[in-house]
Formats: C-alpha cells, sequence, structure tokens
C-alpha cells in the first residue's frame, strides 16, 4: 500500500469548531500554503494561522485536521503532509476538482491574537498555585462576597484550560481578566503584564483578577464599583496575610495618581476589618465604590459581562 501522511487525533479536539472570533473566512486551493498564507496575512510565524485552527504544533495532529475537518484529501508529493486540495483516489498526489459545492475553508485570526508561549505555561502554573495558597479566604464587601471555595473553582478552571492565561508586556494595565471573546482573543482570558509574579504585589494582583473569575463563573450581575472594589480588598488581604499589617496598602495603582493612593488604602482598611473577623461598614464600602467611580480607568466603564465560564 503507498504511504500516505501520518495522522495523530488529537487528544482534545480544538473546542470550538470552528473558531468563531476570526476576522476573516478564507477559501483556499491548492495555489495557497501556509507560508503564501503567512505572508498574505502578514503574520509573523508561519505556524501562526495553523495553531489558531487547530490548537497544535503538531505535524500529526496537523494532518489530522486538514484531513477530518477542513476534507483535504490531496497530499505533497513525498506523501508526508496532505495540502490544500483533492487528490485523485488512487494517487493523492494528483489534484481533481473537489466534490460539487464543497469548498476548503480556513479562518484567519484578528492582529491582536497571538499563540500561546511556554511562558504562559510557567505563568498558569504559577497562577494556580498562587491562586490555591488563598483558598481559605473568605470575604465581603458591603453585599459581595467570594469564598476560599470559589478561588478553587477559579485554580480548577485554570488548570482545566476553561480560563486562559497569558503573557502580555504590552498590556496597558498590570494585570486584566476578561469575561467575553473580542476580537481573536479567546473570552475569559487572564492576562498579566509581567511574566512571572516576583513580588507579593504582582501575586496579589493574581488573586484580584482571580475575583473577577470568580464572579464570572457565578454569572453575576454586578458595577465595576463593586467587582473592583471586592477585588481590590481580597488583593489588599492577600499582601496582609503574606506580609502583616505593618506593609502598609503596597498594591501597585495603575496610573500612579493620587486616587490610586486613595482605592488602595480604603481597600487596606477593610481588609484589616476583615482579617481581624470584622465587617467593613457601608459608609467605608460607599467611600471605596465612589473612589473607585471616579478613578479614570473606571469611571464610564460599563459593567462587566460576566458570562460564565
Amino acid at each position: 500500500m503507498a504511504k500516505m501522511p501520518a495522522m495523530l487525533p488529537p487528544a482534545k479536539e480544538r473546542s470550538p469548531w470552528p473558531p468563531i472570533d476570526f476576522k476573516k473566512k478564507k477559501r483556499v486551493t491548492s495555489a495557497d500554503n501556509w507560508w503564501t498564507l503567512q505572508k498574505e496575512f502578514d503574520r509573523g510565524d508561519v505556524w501562526d494561522i495553523i495553531v489558531y485552527n487547530f490548537d497544535t504544533r503538531d505535524a500529526g495532529e496537523v494532518n489530522w485536521y486538514l484531513n477530518n475537518k477542513l476534507g483535504c484529501t490531496l497530499v505533497t508529493a513525498d506523501r508526508d503532509n496532505f495540502r490544500f486540495g483533492f487528490g485523485h483516489p488512487k494517487d493523492p498526489t494528483k489534484e481533481v476538482p473537489g466534490p460539487a459545492g464543497r469548498a476548503i475553508t480556513l479562518y484567519i485570526p484578528h492582529k491582536k491574537w497571538t499563540q500561546p508561549t511556554p511562558t504562559d505555561g510557567k505563568l498558569k502554573q504559577q497562577l494556580i498555585r498562587v491562586i490555591r495558597g488563598v483558598s481559605g479566604m473568605d470575604l465581603t464587601v458591603g453585599d459581595l462576597s467570594v469564598s476560599g471555595s470559589e478561588f478553587d473553582t477559579v485554580a480548577r478552571k485554570i488548570a482545566a484550560n476553561e480560563i486562559t492565561v497569558r503573557h502580555d508586556p504590552k498590556l496597558p494595565v498590570h494585570a486584566a481578566y476578561t469575561p467575553a471573546a473580542d476580537l481573536g482573543l479567546p473570552p475569559n482570558l487572564m492576562q498579566f503584564k509581567f511574566a512571572l509574579a516576583s513580588t507579593s504585589e504582582e501575586r496579589a494582583l493574581m488573586v484580584h483578577e482571580a475575583v473577577h473569575a470568580a464572579l464570572d463563573v457565578r454569572r453575576d450581575a454586578v458595577s465595576v464599583a463593586e467587582t473592583e472594589g471586592l477585588a481590590f480588598v481580597a488583593h489588599s488581604l492577600a499582601i496582609l496575610r503574606t506580609l502583616g499589617p505593618s506593609a502598609g496598602p503596597l498594591a501597585t495603582g495603575e496610573s500612579g495618581t493620587a486616587l490610586d493612593d486613595k482605592i488602595l488604602e480604603l481597600a487596606w482598611d477593610i481588609a484589616i476589618t476583615i482579617d481581624g473577623g470584622g465587617t467593613a461598614s457601608d459608609k467605608e464600602v460607599e467611600r471605596l465604590h465612589n473612589a473607585i467611580d471616579l478613578h479614570d480607568l473606571y469611571k464610564g466603564k460599563p459593567a462587566p459581562r460576566y458570562d460564565g465560564v
């Protein structure tokens, strides 16, 4: 029997299939290949479009997707790989017209989409450890609360890749959690400007974003002030329980303004109260929420779309 491309069914198929957050559908023919597509769409790496479509860099898995998902039966001259097109049943290196109405379609990502990197994997593992480290931390700020078991749930969802973790040195803020898909970025995305957390402040930022993820898991309908208020207090409580009360509100603000300092000071005071077994007063919570509402980063920002993980 003539040699055919080796195919390896992926342990976990790309989901969703086909991609839903693409920039463009591209009908491909035998005149196209991964290198022509790289040039056409100005991608930095020839693997970009492959990984976006198939979520793998394994050649056997790529062959499986080309054959099973795209319907390619045309093979390269050395028969090592499938290529775009339809091959003759007796000699698949020879192209034949495709079945009537049958086309081969690839999906092109938005420019801001990038491949996962080894750094993302290391950051993910550190994030899981940090969040599991606060799985005994329960806190309530006003009408909103988060429990230690919910932090543990977030850690499990990160481990299961239901929440995506990425390092983005160009991120305009220190950290961010985005619940909904946006221009090629996946839903339930946790991003950090730093590659690995090297300080207590950066590890506390991981706890901060885990609060947003926990509220997303619950599908909470909350205001920006409510969700950020709870996250800032969790952030402060994580520092307090790591470094002690003498540390003060070390958490890094986003803009270096006096209003940053005000939010961090108010959150720190509430964290001190909670750590001592108390409950923040309505007045303290109101002052924190007001400071958040006045901050340029949050002022006028729509409520988060927490739609489940």
